[in-house]
């Protein structure tokens, strides 16, 4: 079942958008360089996971391709 309602009806990928957002909030808190470049990676590997997650939702569910056109990805009104 594609859900669409609650968070999901704002974004495509909560979970991932709240674990970046903490990876940077983090780094910064820490005024760690290391922490803020390893969060960078983290963004890059959950931005190919969910390119990868919506491939397979493209194909399981038809409506996915209309629901990922008004939704954003991780960002409501951003990305």
């Amino acid at each position: 079942m594609l859900v669409r309602h609650g968070v999901y009806r704002q974004v495509r990928h909560p979970l991932y958008a709240s674990v970046m957002l903490l990876a940077v909030a983090w780094g910064l808190w820490c005024r760690s360089v290391p922490a803020i470049m390893g969060s960078g990676v983290l963004m890059l590997f959950l931005v190919l996971k969910a390119r990868n997650e919506e491939a397979r939702l493209l194909r399981r569910f038809p409506s996915y391709a209309a629901y990922r056109a008004a939704t954003r990805r991780f960002i409501p009104w951003i990305i």
